[in-house]
This record gives C-alpha cells, sequence and structure tokens, in this order.
C-alpha cells in the first residue's frame, strides 16, 4: 500500500513541477555589439518562440513584464499556433496584446504552415483575424527605418521537406531555399540584417541571406535538459549540439530560443519556458560606453 501512495506522490509532485516549468516563464536578457548596425541608441527586441497556442500566456501579469521591458519591436520566430486545433484564439489574443505594446513581425513555423496545409479554413480565419499592429514576414523583408538607417528584419518560411522527420536535407537542400523578398532596389546598402528561421538545424544555409542574427525556435530547449549536457531531444535526433541560447555559426549569430509552449507531450524539465529581451548595441554607443566583448546575460523570472 506504500509503494501506491509513494508512487501517487511523485506523479503529483512531477505534474506540479511540470506545470511550473510550463507557466513559470524566465525572461532572460542579452545584450550583444551590433557593429554594422546604424543607430542612435540601443534598440532592445523581444524575442518569441513557440507559444503553440498557450492561454496561460495571455495573462495580463506577463504583459504588463513586457511592457515594463519596453521593448522597440516583438519578434515572432514561428509556432504560434497549434497545428492539432483549429481554433487558435489564445495565439489570437496574445499578438493583439502585444500590438498595444509595441509592433510586431511574425514569421512562420511549421505549424503555422501544417495548418495551412491540412486546416485550411482555420488557417484563413486565423490570418484574417491578426491586427493592424502585426507585419507578416512570409519570405519577405522590412526596413525598421524609424529605429535604424539600416535595420533589415527578414522572415524565412522553409518549404515542407525541411520539417520533416528524419535526417537533415544535404547538398540537395540549396535547391529548396526560398527566396526572399525584398523592399527595395537600395538593398545592396550594408544592412544589419535580422533572420528570423525559425528552424535552427539548417542554419549553415542560411549564409545565403547574409543575416547578422540569426533567430530560431523550435527544439524547446531540447524539452529535458542535463547540466553540463544540455538538451536531450529534437525533433530529429537526441543530444542536439544546439538546442537553446548564443551560437557562433557560419552564417552569423544564432540565438535558439526555448518557447513559450509545448504541443502534443507537454514535457520540460529544467528547461523553463522562455521570453527572450535581446538589446543590439551599435558601434557608436559602444564607444560612447566603452567596449562589450561578446554578450553579457541576465536571467530574471514572471
Amino acid at each position: 500500500m506504500w509503494l501506491v501512495a509513494a508512487a501517487a506522490l511523485c506523479i503529483v509532485i512531477w505534474l506540479g513541477y511540470e506545470y511550473y516549468e510550463h507557466e513559470a516563464v524566465q525572461i532572460t536578457e542579452h545584450t550583444i555589439p551590433a557593429n554594422g548596425l546604424m543607430a542612435d541608441r540601443a534598440l532592445c527586441f523581444c524575442v518569441i518562440s513557440d507559444l503553440h497556442n498557450n492561454k496561460k500566456h495571455c495573462e495580463d501579469k506577463l504583459l504588463a513584464k513586457l511592457k515594463n521591458c519596453k521593448p522597440d519591436a516583438f519578434l515572432l520566430c514561428g509556432d504560434m499556433v497549434n497545428k492539432h486545433k483549429a481554433d487558435n484564439t489564445a495565439a489570437l489574443h496574445f499578438i493583439k496584446k502585444l500590438t498595444a505594446v509595441a509592433p510586431v513581425f511574425y514569421s512562420y513555423g511549421n505549424h503555422e504552415m501544417e495548418l495551412k496545409a491540412d486546416k485550411p479554413e482555420a488557417w484563413e480565419q486565423y490570418i484574417s483575424r491578426l491586427p493592424a499592429g502585426c507585419i507578416l514576414l512570409d519570405n519577405q523583408a522590412a526596413e525598421l527605418k524609424n529605429l535604424a538607417k539600416n535595420l533589415l528584419v527578414c522572415g524565412l518560411t522553409l518549404p515542407e521537406c525541411f520539417y520533416g522527420k528524419g535526417a537533415l536535407l544535404t547538398n540537395e537542400a540549396w535547391n529548396y531555399l526560398p527566396r526572399l523578398s525584398l523592399p527595395s532596389p537600395s538593398i545592396c546598402a550594408p544592412y544589419y540584417r535580422i533572420l528570423l528561421a525559425h528552424h535552427p538545424e539548417y542554419d549553415v544555409l542560411y549564409k545565403k541571406y547574409k543575416p547578422d542574427l540569426i533567430l530560431s525556435g523550435h527544439l524547446h530547449g531540447g524539452l529535458v535538459r542535463l547540466p553540463l549536457i544540455g538538451g536531450l531531444i529534437s525533433p530529429r535526433y537526441r543530444f542536439p549540439k544546439k538546442d537553446s541560447g548564443f551560437y557562433k555559426s557560419s552564417s552569423g549569430t544564432l540565438f535558439i530560443s526555448r518557447g513559450l509552449g509545448s504541443h502534443t507531450i507537454p514535457l520540460r524539465a529544467f528547461n523553463r519556458t522562455e521570453l527572450t529581451m535581446i538589446t543590439l548595441v551599435p558601434k557608436n554607443c559602444l564607444e560612447k560606453r566603452g567596449n562589450l566583448h561578446g554578450n553579457s546575460s541576465k536571467t530574471r523570472g514572471v
């Protein structure tokens, strides 16, 4: 009898812990040098990925925290919806509340693309109800001239062959990379480019788009994180080498968000849901405040 009671207690403790990991959102803050950025001040962006229509994160408490952070814009890296659900009202409400704080730039992930393919009516309803302050970047780019003279935010939508299960595409992947629709003929100017690309596994291919900073999600931090090892699981393989945080890539600086939600199997361990504030400090501001070597970071909870 005591074994049953102990097992039941362990289950209750684990469920409580999983609830905490999902609902106690962690706000991570990073400051990085942006030497090619032509701006009069540092710029702060809130990076959000993998909401998966999580209703809890529409709470006013979280939105109040985001408002206090005073971001210049919200950058959504895909999978705001849950492909298994026709009703993604929670995602819509969340995005609507974000647009009341700052402009939103939204790039698609595989859940958006699969919802579009499998539930076209639900997708059309979702897209039609997005607020006016949300700018969709479906293989498109937007200039943020109100913030910097040469800032470009690009949204990459990979075709279905890239996010299927199994091994990564190899040499033939270059043939399927989409072309980005750019905003002006002066695009050859030295822009500082932020690329919203949901799938970090293909970061080596993104050099085609000449990004300075790549923002991704998709991996949910590896679901279960162990000290010194990192995440254990990714959609394609175990023990992913890149699963959360900043990495140096041949295509530029890569950041992978742990995401705000889960789907199918709501599993997280030592891996709280995450919102990320990234502050870009241009060269002229670096010279005023002293040189910044690498990234500086801090973390706080909600």
